[in-house]
């Protein structure tokens, strides 16, 4: 039965989750996307520099990408179907991971629903470049069941799947380093162990994570940016972010103004399951060891993951809160800094389930519910691919052919005009748009592609010699790198000139009736003015 329900949640996963595929690629997508096409040597990402932000270190995320478009190139669907695939696989770690705690089936299942559907995760994986966070999650779940089996058993084989697990997790995104450190932690304390056996798990995870945090901050340009010259108050301002957005980003990504009323049920389920705990939860595991029961030592280890996980995510959840606009792509880019958070709270959940009295009856009502909510939650995903296809990909395709019919004899500088690309996402992220896209890299590859203003990043082969714009440099302290080189690919940082419509040999296009039109001779002669946007 417990595997039947894991089946069915996952069918269910893949029903709600579907329309996502129908969509197209947006912003931070065609950065890896170019990225993975230039490179030539993915591995390099391991020793050097590679992300185009100064202190993100991923280079698994990185490798995922590359080994996935060189598979599937702008197959979207392929690309998409590989974070619900990572999703429901840390969805079956949960509950796994729950069972190996002590829980019994009903109360795991229930826990890996609600991780499974609720807008906190699900929001998270309709976007593919979301794939940092899932990968995070999905080897954090591995690591934490390969240290529960080496507390247990001491097995070799888990040692070294703790350490890869956990090597792994904190190559994918940063949050890990933080929930891997109190997992650590927890190890030490462990009391269904013997110390040496506890201070050997907390050494390996020590090294582990000291050393790939040391290896990180050598190779990264600024380490500590994301955090700004005051840390404290970046977690403070960042923290007051994070909760103030609950309920408006429940709101948006599950479709329904009753989220505050769901979010209510579901406290006062926790509540009854914390102050009337079942008199002997032993019983229930009687052909078990009394070491696999879920005890309240289990318990406030998850709280303290959760804890750990939501404080790493606090100050980047204030800098984007802005994007909780209302609109479809802020709502699921948003849902990444509660990605993580939701994955250490559904242990939480089954913990708590677990060890209640009518366990079986709370954790039916908690299932039906959080099912109930994906069903609804299906929405997003069909805006998310409504949007993506009628707005952006338009503009990205046209774009995209304009630069594939340019000649390699002519110096390539286009700036694309119009009120389609005044969308921020563009605007940002022409460049690299065109270049992931074009069918005709030896000539695309080449160009500098502007709007307005000029992007956040250009990319080009190492082989090619960027055209001289006269761009004023972006500055080091200013949050994003000067130009660098990993691999086979340069990144080109710059900021937007005082006065585009004065660039040397460029060609201009305005968006008219759903098509670009070359208005190069109108620029120059001032009868179509451009007007200069930043970011």
């Amino acid at each position: 039965m417990f595997r039947l329900g894991l089946l069915l949640i996952f069918v269910g996963l893949a029903w709600v989750y579907w329309p996502a595929t129908g969509a197209d690629f947006v912003i931070d997508d065609y950065v890896f996307i170019a990225t993975s096409r230039m490179v030539e040597n993915p591995l390099a990402a391991f020793w050097q520099s590679h992300f185009y932000e100064p202190y993100y270190f991923r280079p698994l995320g990185l490798l995922s990408w590359w080994v996935a478009t060189r598979a599937f190139g702008l197959d979207y669907q392929a690309h998409s179907l590989i974070n619900l695939v990572i999703h429901g696989a840390s969805v079956g770690l949960l509950a796994i991971l729950l069972r190996q705690l002590g829980a019994r089936k009903s109360a795991a299942l229930a826990a890996a629903a609600l991780f499974a559907f609720a807008p906190f995760s699900l929001a998270a994986t309709l976007w593919p470049s979301n794939r940092f966070d899932l990968l995070a999650v999905l080897f954090l779940l591995c690591a934490a069941i390969s240290l529960v089996s080496v507390l247990r058993s001491g097995s070799r084989r888990w040692w070294l799947a703790l350490g890869a697990s956990t090597l792994v997790a904190c190559w994918s995104k940063e949050l890990a380093f933080s929930a891997a450190t109190m997992m650590a932690c927890l190890a030490l304390l462990y009391g269904g162990a013997t110390l040496r056996l506890r201070f050997a798990a907390f050494m390996l995870l020590g090294l582990v994570i000291g050393g790939a945090f040391f290896w990180r901050h050598a190779l990264i340009a600024q380490p500590y940016a994301v955090v700004g010259g005051d840390p404290l108050m970046r977690l403070v301002d960042g923290g007051r972010a994070w909760f103030g957005a609950v309920d408006s980003f429940w709101s948006l990504s599950a479709g329904t103004s009753v989220s505050a009323g769901w979010v209510g049920l579901l406290a006062g389920l926790l509540l009854f399951a914390l102050f009337f705990p079942a008199k002997s939860v032993a019983r229930r595991f009687a052909k078990r060891s009394a070491t696999e029961t879920p005890g309240w030592g289990w318990l406030a280890g998850a709280v303290l993951v959760w804890l750990a996980i939501s404080l790493a995510q606090m100050p980047l959840a204030g800098a984007f809160a802005p994007m909780l606009d209302g609109g479809v792509l802020g709502t699921v880019t948003f849902g990444r800094f509660y990605y993580a958070s939701a994955a250490a709270l559904a242990v939480v959940v089954g913990l708590l389930l677990a060890r209640a009295r009518m366990s079986a009856l709370l954790s039916g009502v908690v299932l039906v519910a959080s099912v109930s909510l994906g069903i609804g939650h299906r929405s997003l995903a069909e805006n998310f691919a409504t949007w993506t296809t009628a707005e952006i990909r338009p503009v990205a395709v046209a774009a995209t052919a304009i630069a594939d019919s340019q000649s390699k004899s002519e110096p390539c500088v286009l700036v694309f005009l119009g009120a389609q690309t005044k969308h921020p996402w563009f605007r940002m992220f022409s460049d690299v748009t065109v270049k992931a896209r074009t069918e005709r890299p030896d000539v695309t590859w080449r160009c500098h592609v502007l709007t307005e203003s000029t992007p956040w990043i250009f990319a080009f082969p190492t082989g090619v010699s960027p055209t001289e714009l006269g761009l004023p440099t972006v500055a080091e302290a200013s949050g994003a790198k000067a130009d660098s080189v990993w691999s086979t690919i340069r990144y080109r940082y710059r900021l937007a000139p005082k006065d585009v419509q004065s660039l040397p040999n460029a060609r201009f296009f305005d968006w008219r009736g759903g098509r670009f039109v070359d208005v190069t001779d109108e620029v120059r002669s001032g009868a179509r003015a451009v007007t200069f946007r930043g970011w």
